[in-house]
């Protein structure tokens, strides 16, 4: 899951990054793969929240974007906007706030040497 995220987070910046991009992308994958792997299972274990049903876990991602938009873009905190963002990343939740987290960011992570992407 890791490597293809990074693939595609290296596919989107393409130009004249995208080598030196999927260069690093198998750097780290090969680095996550090696020693990362009983560390993120019994991570995933220890912190995330496994519900019985689709709908349990869409109730769940409503309820947090309603959050994040309320705390960092006030405007996008209703009821369509959430829906749309949820229909557009249905089953690819992760992506969303990956975005949300480079769009965002840095009002809520103090970064260094990093700029604002989005």
């Amino acid at each position: 899951e890791f490597k293809r995220c990074m693939q595609d987070v290296c596919r989107e910046k393409g130009g004249q990054w995208a080598d030196k991009c999927n260069e690093q992308a198998d750097s780290f994958s090969g680095m996550t793969e090696l020693f990362g792997r009983g560390s993120h299972a019994s991570g995933q274990r220890d912190q995330c929240d496994c519900f019985n049903t689709k709908e349990e876990a869409n109730k769940r991602h409503r309820s947090f974007l309603m959050d994040f938009y309320r705390s960092y873009n006030q405007s996008a905190a209703t009821d369509s906007v959430v829906q749309e963002m949820l229909d557009r990343f249905s089953g690819k939740e992760g992506k969303l706030y990956y975005k949300l987290a480079l769009k965002h960011g840095l009002d809520f992570v103090k970064f260094d040497n990093i700029k604002r992407e989005l």
